[in-house]
């Protein structure tokens, strides 16, 4: 069945998406104690067939395995230009397949996100997208979560209902099953969901999992790891060589008293931290926080390196069709923003996509379309010959990461910032432009000014208008649609509340304003 496509931008080739710096890659692995102790079972070799796509040696039905990672920018891979001693193991992965160099979240924070990301609508249209429902002051004493309705068929549904067995791994407590998020799971595992879960809990949930799987059907595999996310608590033997770096570099980026006010709940330190005094000086730094966020970045490659060494002695690995994404970026206060969910730049939208099917998606390919999480699920779909539902909203790409053909030109919209479900961004070749909730706006030429400085939307008054009517459309489409949907919140039992409130989700509201660091 033919899904339905997202709007089209008319074709442009002076403005295309800006490249990525293509680094070289790092070490392979780190963390292989704690792989040593995942991979305890012996190697099993599961058989191959000739997929559907004619690619003799592979399985028709692989094994899937779906990473996602939570508040992780892209900018901060070695594939993407970032420091290559950062994900060595994530820059292997893209190696052996393909990397996409402009995949953009449909929302700046959690939930909204992965709601769209599994079942292929925009957050406008299912519904989970309003923070106010998670914040005790908006209703009443207690906070109130959206439940992604049952009208929107999920990826793990439609995987199951063709033969997969299905087990999702989430250290993120707002994809709590109370929340829909376990629908179409054979297994949902979210007992160890909370700020400070690290990723060893999700790989060893995972293993004990595939230890006991019908090993008849192929796996899905959906793992949702929270070591980038803040507070940025990274172990000593990874963030203390970071803040060597930054003290012998003697930091310049002194944060004014507002973005020291402004850091929230990351200005969090643990109990038991060596030098206590170094880090109280160096905080003041914005170069302390990009250190801290690295060391999350850096520990969770660890874990991801321990996950794949874990599934290749399972027999999981080596026929997988494995993706890794993140469900948004992390803004490190490049406009006047801490953490995530407040704004619409890119640092809380562009996330990494890198897709891998050996003998069927070719090693090294870079893709440079315009790509959107909610084009994962009809991707996956349309590689594995089944067919997708009705009424998903993402395109396939899956020629642009096999043949290198490369698909028209796509628009990319973005929505549901935190308290402001209305305000939206749209990408159209090297334009952006973002829409504030009062239809206040600005325009970006991403092409000379990626990192979004320069409001361009007076010089290009015609082009900024034909994306305000886009967006206006779109609204209006996203309201219809949404009409049919039933509007159901729960309310987190007072265990899940503490947990979402340790995340920053209850409780605080976006900056008042977006003032940059003094310069």
């Amino acid at each position: 069945m033919k899904s339905c496509p997202v709007e089209r931008a008319r074709s442009s080739p002076a403005r295309g998406a800006p490249p990525s710096r293509r680094a070289p890659a790092g070490r392979l692995w780190r963390g292989l104690g704690c792989a040593l102790l995942l991979a305890g079972a012996s190697c099993q070799n599961e058989a191959a067939t000739t997929s559907s796509s004619g690619a003799a040696g592979v399985a028709s039905r692989p094994n899937i395995v779906f990473v996602v990672i939570d508040a992780l920018r892209a900018d901060r891979l070695g594939v993407y230009g970032g420091p290559t001693e950062n994900s060595p193991a994530i820059d292997a992965i893209a190696r052996e397949g393909a990397t996409v160099e402009r995949a953009i979240a449909q929302a700046p924070w959690t939930q909204p996100s992965v709601a769209s990301l599994l079942s292929s609508v925009y957050p406008s249209v299912h519904g989970v997208d309003d923070f106010h429902w998670a914040m005790e002051a908006t209703f009443g004493d207690e906070p109130k979560v959206a439940v992604l309705d049952e009208i929107f068929p999920t990826l793990p549904e439609v995987l199951r209902a063709n033969g997969y067995r299905t087990a999702g791994f989430v250290a993120n407590p707002f994809l709590d099953a109370a929340f829909g998020f376990a629908r179409g799971f054979d297994h949902f595992d979210a007992s160890f969901a909370a700020i400070a879960a690290p990723g060893i809990d999700v790989n060893t949930a995972a293993r004990a999992w595939l230890d006991r799987r019908d090993r008849a059907a192929p796996a899905f595999l959906y793992l949702h790891y929270m070591d980038v996310h803040g507070p940025y608590d990274a172990p000593a033997e990874i963030l203390e060589p970071l803040l060597d770096a930054v003290e012998r570099a003697e930091p310049t980026e002194r944060l004014s008293r507002s973005a020291e006010r402004r850091l929230g709940y990351l200005h969090t330190f643990p109990a038991v931290m060596p030098r206590p005094d170094r880090h109280t000086k160096l905080s003041r730094y914005r170069e302390y926080w990009i250190a801290r966020y690295d060391a999350g970045v850096r520990e969770m490659d660890g874990h991801l390196a321990a996950l794949r060494a874990a599934l290749e002695a399972a027999g999981v690995w080596r026929d997988a069709l494995v993706i890794v994404t993140s469900d948004h970026g992390e803004a490190l206060f490049e406009h006047g923003f801490w953490d995530h969910g407040h704004s619409l730049y890119d640092a809380e939208l562009h996330v990494p996509l890198i897709v891998r099917w050996p003998g069927v998606i070719p090693a090294g390919r870079r893709v440079q379309a315009t790509v959107q999480l909610i084009d994962v699920m009809p991707t996956i779909l349309d590689q594995l010959r089944i067919p997708a539902p009705e009424g998903l909203q993402g395109r396939s790409i899956a020629r642009d990461l096999t043949d290198g053909a490369a698909s028209e030109p796509a628009l990319a919209i973005a929505e549901a910032l935190k308290g402001q479900p209305e305000a939206r961004a749209i990408y159209a070749g090297g334009w952006k432009l973002i829409e504030e909730a009062d239809a206040r706006s600005t325009m970006y030429d991403l092409v000379v000014d990626p990192r979004e400085r320069r409001d361009v939307g007076g010089a290009h008054g015609e082009e900024a208008a034909r994306l305000r009517r886009i967006l206006a459309a779109h609204a209006a489409r996203a309201a219809a649609r949404a009409a049919g949907r039933r509007v159901t919140r729960v309310t987190p039992s007072p265990d899940q509340a503490e947990r979402l409130r340790a995340l920053g989700y209850l409780g605080d509201r976006p900056p008042e304003d977006s003032r940059a660091l003094p310069r």
